[in-house]
């Protein structure tokens, strides 16, 4: 499911990268987010369930220096913050 709708598997299977558990465009947001200074926050939420709402599941807060986070926190399940674990729960929900 995507949006709610039924969609093949191949139009998910392109926003990952083979052996990486970030879609293509979480690692992008997580690589802008840590090389561009200007950026004190970052929220990442996910979607547990194709009609979901998305959840808060991490809040990364402050920079060192070097780019490094000051403070991570994590909230909800472990499933729900693994971005694989939700793909492949969403497949085998779909018909």
């Amino acid at each position: 499911m995507l949006g709610g709708r039924w969609v093949p598997a191949q139009v998910t299977d392109a926003l990952y990268r083979d052996g990486d558990d970030s879609s293509i465009c979480a690692s992008s947001a997580r690589m802008i987010s840590e090389s561009c200074a200007a950026v004190t926050q970052l929220d990442v939420y996910r979607i547990g369930r194709p009609s979901g709402a998305a959840e808060l599941v991490e809040r990364r807060i402050g920079k060192h220096e070097d780019g490094r986070w000051i403070a991570v926190e994590r909230f909800g399940t472990e499933e729900l913050r693994s971005e694989r674990g939700r793909r492949e729960t969403e497949r085998r929900e779909i018909p």
